[in-house]
């Protein structure tokens, strides 16, 4: 650890170590969601997990961006987020679905009322 102080100026130690610690705690919110996700008793609360999965990918990844220096996998990150956005209105689409027909025939019994 000495030897990598001392190759380098002390702000770009701060930043290795910082971005270190960084894919850690990322890395146990990741695990947390996907525990959310499978256990989530209602389906918005898994669609609000997969939601929050995604945008600590995309952190995760801008994180190794910096670890190794290098700016490919930035252009994967801005994809992942549009890909995030997009799942996310089809998933709320999907929970409001139901609602919607409620709604607009409200004399319809749905499976899930009986």
């Amino acid at each position: 650890m000495n030897a990598l102080l001392a190759s380098s100026t002390w702000h770009e130690y701060m930043v290795e170590v910082t971005v270190e610690i960084g894919i850690l705690i990322v890395a146990v919110g990741i695990l947390v969601c996907l525990i959310r996700l499978f256990r989530g008793p209602h389906l918005a609360d898994r669609a609000i997990a997969l939601d929050t999965l995604v945008i600590q990918v995309i952190g995760l990844v801008i994180l190794l961006t910096l670890r190794i220096n290098s700016l490919v996998l930035f252009d994967g990150a801005l994809v992942m987020s549009l890909v995030g956005f997009t799942g996310t209105v089809a998933v709320a689409q999907y929970i409001v679905r139901p609602h919607r027909r409620r709604r607009a025939n409200p004399d319809v019994v749905l499976k899930q009322d009986v």
